[in-house]
């Protein structure tokens, strides 16, 4: 899916490296990945790889969102995961 406006700022997915043990942190509907930030990094503070995804049609524009579906999320979570693997 193509989405047509920028993504805001810090909505962006994160990723922080750590041991072998990866987490992967996901942000709810109409969430951006801002909400699931300081989670993430106090669990990589911990040593763990963590891995945030921002989920399609999300932190851009109400546009992108109209025209992405639950499937595009779960797309998105599924190919996180295998980043965290």
């Amino acid at each position: 899916m193509n989405e047509n406006y920028p993504i805001m700022e810090n909505a962006e997915a994160f990723y922080f490296p750590g041991n072998q043990v990866g987490v992967l942190v996901s942000h709810g509907f109409t969430g951006t990945t801002q909400s699931m930030h300081y989670l993430g990094k106090r669990i990589a503070d911990e040593g763990y790889t963590v891995y945030g995804p921002r989920l399609t049609g999300h932190g851009t524009h109400y546009e992108d969102m109209e025209k992405a579906t639950n499937q595009d999320w779960i797309t998105d979570v599924e190919a996180s995961f295998l980043i965290c693997k």
